[in-house]
């Protein structure tokens, strides 16, 4: 461990400024970061992207990636525009290789001031910020296109404005190289968890989905219709293959095998979700048989999740995996 000598606490006066949001205003700033925020208010150009460069260190001898909270906060005339906070979980440099990292601030549309606060994620390291708060106006915005300059760089929000272009444009490969990079420099679980569900979703485009875990024996002629879910929600905070598997769960729970012998997918939300879901049912349980309308599905624009998203569901019937689940429908 070294000494992060020129690095100051921040003093009780700061902390006070920090509640309204007036931290390091002026000047150039080295202050140790607390666990406790330091906060800092800035007025948001109309419609335009901008970055602040900063530097973080530590006095470890090597990187430490995760130690230091940055979260963003946008507001219009009195009110939140972000319903919940950006966060950006940090790295700092050792004190003998620091450099700059670009934090951005992209506004959303009606945000007229951004509150920035920086604090330590971790106990036992200390973390220094240096740097001057000073908020500058972007030329260009980070795309698909700098993929490879943006790589070359440690900034994680700009990773985030390509990794987004390249979702738009369904390249998974590079997509998945740019989440390794993320991956490694950030350590933030929903990162990996967008890299498993790039996993998932293309091994159903290969193979189709897995059985359900929940088994069993359809023993009646009626119809069950399967008309909503969960996954939606599921998603958010799961990967791909996780939230499919314990959507279908539910669903081998809640049907009454008793007294049915197919599973209907009739049109709807999360359509196709729910169409491999049931394929996942259909798998698991002896004796159930799947319905969907294949001519209604194939003209309507279908998705689960970023990975799996098509203008027209036949584009997914095309693949390996739509063929498999045709396969259950006709009864090959």
């Amino acid at each position: 461990m070294t000494i992060l000598e020129g690095f100051r606490t921040a003093s009780a006066r700061e902390f006070a400024l920090s509640r309204f949001s007036a931290f390091g205003a002026f000047g150039h700033q080295r202050v140790l970061l607390a666990r406790r925020p330091v906060r800092r208010l800035f007025a948001m150009p109309f419609g335009i992207a901008c970055f602040i460069d900063v530097a973080f260190v530590t006095n470890a001898d090597q990187i430490a990636p995760g130690v230091v909270d940055v979260e963003i906060r946008y507001f219009g005339f009195g009110r939140g525009i972000s319903e919940t906070s950006t966060i950006h979980r940090l790295f700092a440099d050792p004190i003998s290789e620091v450099r700059p990292q670009r934090l951005w601030l992209d506004p959303p549309k009606g945000a007229v001031f951004a509150v920035v606060s920086f604090s330590r994620a971790q106990r036992g390291l200390k973390v220094g910020l240096d740097g001057r708060l000073k908020l500058i106006r972007a030329t260009i915005r980070p795309d698909a296109t700098q993929l490879e300059q943006v790589m070359e760089t440690r900034d994680l929000t700009a990773m985030t404005m390509v990794l987004e272009a390249l979702i738009r444009a369904s390249d998974s490969q590079r997509a998945r190289q740019l989440l390794g990079r993320m991956i490694y420099l950030g350590q933030d679980a929903s990162h990996e968890r967008m890299l498993e569900s790039l996993d998932d979703a293309e091994r159903i485009l290969k193979f189709g989905p897995s059985p359900s875990s929940v088994g069993g024996a359809a023993s009646g002629n009626g119809v069950y219709r399967y008309e909503c879910c969960m996954l939606e929600r599921e998603l958010a905070c799961l990967s791909l293959g996780r939230a499919l598997k314990g959507e279908a769960r539910r669903v081998s729970q809640a049907m009454p095998l008793a007294q049915v012998s197919v599973i209907e997918v009739p049109a709807g939300d999360m359509w196709l979700g729910r169409l491999l879901v049931a394929a996942m049912v259909v798998m698991a349980v002896k004796g159930l048989h799947l319905k969907v309308d294949l001519e209604a599905f194939s003209d309507a624009a279908q998705d689960c999740g970023p990975w799996l998203k098509f203008e027209k569901g036949a584009t997914f019937l095309e693949t390996n995996g739509g063929k498999a689940i045709q396969s259950l429908i006709q009864g090959i």
